[in-house]
């Protein structure tokens, strides 16, 4: 894979995407030499952030796919505030191997 086939955008508490809903971290993935381009929706979940609204996530994730974006849930109930870093890295890793999952299934 060449090193510059890649371009990524990424956003923060974008409102315009699917308003009034907020994306908390949206990214772009745009692939140079196909063209072919994959949007993440990364939504923090649970009640360390706000009310543990379930059905809203639904809604908000229905709405994400009908255009097209892949909604990813990080789900903050098992978040151990003596430990962030651990959790914040184990939350990244997941959320990189699940794109990078995307992007590899095709060639397998």
């Amino acid at each position: 894979m060449p090193p510059n086939q890649y371009s990524v955008i990424v956003g923060i508490n974008n409102r315009t995407i699917i308003y009034p809903y907020e994306v908390d971290i949206p990214l772009i993935i745009y692939n140079e030499l196909t063209g072919e381009e994959k949007r993440f929706a990364v939504e923090f979940n649970g009640t360390f952030w706000h009310d543990d609204n379930k059905k809203s996530d639904i809604e908000k994730s229905k709405k994400l796919n009908q255009l097209n974006w892949f909604y990813i849930g990080v789900d903050f109930t098992d978040y151990d505030s003596n430990n962030p870093n651990i959790f914040f890295q184990k939350t990244i890793e997941n959320v990189f191997n699940y794109i990078k999952d995307l992007f590899t299934e095709k060639k397998e």
